[in-house]
């Protein structure tokens, strides 16, 4: 079992984690509490297992939650050393669909886990990291197919509507990501707004700036709007 690092800005949940993982015979290494001081010392040290939190602050100068500062750091870590083996934490669920892309990218060597579920489920994701992955080509086939099946899907003007919400998709920051993902979910405007504990006329303005930056303008009509979001969603979540 390679070292541990934890990257959490809750000192208790360092400290369960550290007591926890030396139970198991395994090592920690380091801790962090901000995205940059964990930065500055895992893009030097690779061979780690780092367990890291998705919201905690960007720096240490700051004390404010940064929404998705373990997602940059992740991205940021994994430019540079893909087979770093990373696991994201974080007890909103909603989290997972806007890792997935992530999780699909670097299948094997990252996971998502709930904390809140108990320490046992991360170290079962840990141990998963460590294990062989499952043959790549066969995976890769498949995804192939299943990316064609959902284009025939589209109809002949969905096609590059749907082109441009994929080229977009990457602009979008957590929040936003969210957003695209409870609205693919059949979510209404009103339970996004009880979800993200907004105001329904705020809400209602961030997913017309979802919709503006993914190129869907709202003459379009929301019904069809949001037929065309699932339908790019789906394919933006495949590898």
């Amino acid at each position: 079992m390679p070292p541990i690092v934890i990257v959490d800005d809750n000192e208790d949940a360092r400290d369960g984690l550290n007591l926890f993982i030396r139970k198991q015979g395994a090592v920690v290494q380091n801790s962090f509490r901000d995205a940059e001081t964990a930065w500055e010392f895992l893009h030097k040290t690779p061979h780690v297992i780092a367990l890291i939190d998705i919201r905690m602050p960007r720096s240490p100068h700051v004390t404010t939650v940064d929404i998705d500062a373990g997602i940059w750091l992740t991205k940021r870590l994994k430019s540079m050393h893909p087979q770093m083996k990373i696991v994201l934490m974080s007890n909103l669920r909603e989290y997972r669909q806007v890792v997935q892309p992530l999780l699909d990218q670097y299948r094997g060597t990252l996971a998502f886990e709930d904390p809140s579920q108990g320490y046992r489920h991360l170290w079962h994701a840990v141990q998963n990291l460590t294990t062989d992955s499952a043959d790549g080509s066969a995976l890769a086939q498949t995804y192939i197919e299943v990316e064609k099946m959902l284009r025939n899907w589209l109809t002949p003007e969905e096609q590059p509507l749907v082109n441009t919400m994929l080229e977009h998709f990457h602009e979008l920051d957590a929040r936003q990501l969210l957003i695209v993902n409870m609205l693919a979910e059949s979510c209404t405007n009103e339970q996004v707004a009880q979800a993200l504990e907004l105001s329904r006329g705020t809400t209602d303005n961030y997913i017309t700036d979802v919709f503006r930056l993914l190129g869907m303008p709202d003459r379009r009509g929301r019904a069809n709007r949001n037929v065309i979001l699932v339908k790019a969603y789906q394919l933006y979540r495949l590898p």
